[in-house]
């Protein structure tokens, strides 16, 4: 199974489980989300890309650390955009977005239900415990 995660987190235990009892080919792509209208903007997103590439790191790194066969990227700050481009080079199974447990842009059913249709595959989301920087 090839399964393409959209990291604005760390993964949990249960996910890191779960790809490495798959026997999963996993892809890591953290987005430079930024939480500033403004600094987006005007182009001001260090700390964001930063932050994305601190979470693709740790996330690459305790994947490898349960054996799973995983790479990784920063990706576009708009998840559903990142996962377009990593479906363009990494053809997953199914795509894992991976958001902080307090979340303010919790995904709808119908955004979820559009990605799905979009992306042409199975699209779920899991909240996770936030990480530490």
């Amino acid at each position: 199974m090839k399964l393409l995660i959209i990291a604005g987190e760390v993964p949990d235990a249960a996910t890191v489980r779960d790809a490495a009892e798959r026997d999963a080919e996993v892809y890591v792509v953290a987005p430079a989300l930024e939480d500033s209208p403004v600094r987006f903007w005007v182009s001001d997103v260090d700390d964001a890309i930063a932050r994305a590439r601190e979470i693709e790191q740790a996330s690459v790194a305790k994947l490898r650390g349960a054996n799973v066969e995983v790479g990784g990227e920063v990706g576009e700050a708009e998840p559903l955009q990142a996962a377009r481009d990593a479906l363009a080079v990494f053809p997953a199974d199914r795509v894992l977005i991976l958001t902080h447990e307090d979340d303010e842009r919790a995904y709808r059913e119908d955004e979820l239900d559009a990605a799905r249709a979009e992306l042409g595959v199975p699209v779920t989301v899991r909240r996770v415990a936030r990480t530490t920087s």
